[in-house]
């Protein structure tokens, strides 16, 4: 167990983490998150907790999409043809 840890409950760590119990207790039990026993009582370091729910930066869709078609070859005259039979409903 840390020395200096800022240990508290699962409620604590939920409540500091905008998530519920059963979260912070699912990962813990699955290993993303340490969880001590102090007793019979399960505790978490509460900076661990924030830091594991903090949120991921999230990509810009469209301008993912966008370098994604940018960087694409050409399609073929058989490609095209394939898809608009696809999106015509024909097989």
């Amino acid at each position: 167990m840390p020395g200096n840890s800022n240990l508290g409950t699962l409620a604590e760590a939920a409540a500091r983490c905008g998530v519920s119990p059963d979260t912070v207790r699912r990962r813990v039990r699955t290993g993303k998150l340490v969880g001590y026993r102090i007793g019979r009582r399960l505790r978490v370091d509460l900076d661990e907790a924030e830091t594991a729910f903090r949120p991921v930066a999230t990509v810009d869709t469209a301008e993912h999409i966008r370098r994604l078609v940018e960087a694409a070859p050409p399609l073929t005259p058989e490609q095209r043809a394939k898809i608009t039979q696809l999106l015509a409903g024909d097989r």
